[in-house]
């Protein structure tokens, strides 16, 4: 596939449409209703028409994916937000390679939900927030432990310092930065039960 000229302006809505995206930043931040959010954005690599109706995102724009984790007063994840969370974790999974997953010697292990873990799931968004990749061993490892011990609402982790400690020597929490990697995506609109339109999204790994 051949380098896809970059559109300015602010990432679109996903429309209706067959796509491959590349990821291009990613942030988990508190929002102003007081809830947590994550939203992917994606560069457009190719798109195809599914309705005749609804033209497809163009090549070359960018859209997002933005996922509300809704909460109660208790700070638990209320069923909308547990909707939102499965949502979430769906497409992580697809990053961490799907049901077309190998594994070392070449046999299928397709990526199981329970392996989306909080710190597999933080691990992702925020090294790709921060841009990990560009850094090297000692900076980003500085960055993991700022990161993981800044308060949630600061856009951290709410680890302590020891349990993060921890978690970074021991591999738990090791920041991935999947910027630049493809994805497969089919947006289907539906309607709800209120009868408002609503848009689902199907992850898959990109491969050629």
């Amino acid at each position: 596939m051949g380098k896809v000229k970059m559109q300015g302006g602010r990432p679109e809505n996903i429309r209706d449409g067959d796509y491959v995206f590349t990821v291009d930043a990613a942030k988990a931040f508190v929002s102003r209703a007081g809830h947590d959010s994550v939203v992917f954005e994606f560069l457009v690599e190719g798109a195809e028409t599914t309705k005749e109706d609804v033209r497809p995102n163009r090549v070359g724009s960018k859209v997002r994916a933005f996922f509300p984790l809704y909460r109660d007063r208790d700070n638990e994840l209320t069923q909308d937000g547990e909707r939102w969370m499965s949502r979430l974790k769906t497409l992580l999974a697809q990053v961490l390679g799907g049901e077309e997953r190998v594994d070392a010697e070449g046999n299928e292990s397709p990526v199981m939900d329970e392996e989306v873990t909080p710190r597999i799931a933080a691990s992702i968004i925020k090294g790709t927030e921060y841009a990990v990749a560009s850094m090297g061993p000692e900076k980003k490892a500085h960055v993991m432990f700022e990161v993981a011990t800044k308060k949630t609402k600061d856009g951290g982790l709410g680890i302590p310092p020891d349990a993060a400690n921890d978690a970074i020597e021991s591999g738990q929490l090791n920041f991935a930065d999947i910027r630049g990697l493809k994805l497969r995506c089919r947006a289907k609109t539906v309607m709800s039960s209120k009868g408002k339109p609503f848009t689902n999204t199907y992850w898959a790994p990109f491969s050629e």
